[in-house]
């Protein structure tokens, strides 16, 4: 009958809405993953830029590093000269 084909029009409709509201509830979420995801990944960006560039500098200054060798034969030169004198 047709107060019964409203009825379940009604609830037809009742069960539309949740859906759609779990939907948007449900894509809200997302959302916020994808935002903080996306701030993690910039931190991640930052974070691995200055990590290259305290490498490349430390690169630089290894190679501009006197040799250990060299320091090493001048110290036991050193010690030879004060043990003879």
């Amino acid at each position: 009958n047709a107060r019964q084909a409203g009825r379940d029009a009604q609830h037809g409709l009742d069960a539309a809405r949740n859906a759609l509201a779990e939907a948007e509830k449900a894509g809200g979420e997302l959302s916020s993953r994808r935002a903080a995801l996306d701030e993690a990944r910039a931190r991640i960006v930052d974070s691995h830029e200055e990590t290259a560039a305290a490498f490349v500098e430390a690169e630089m200054l290894l190679q501009s590093a006197p040799d250990l060798g060299d320091l090493q034969l001048q110290l036991e030169q050193s010690a030879a000269n004060v043990a003879r004198d």
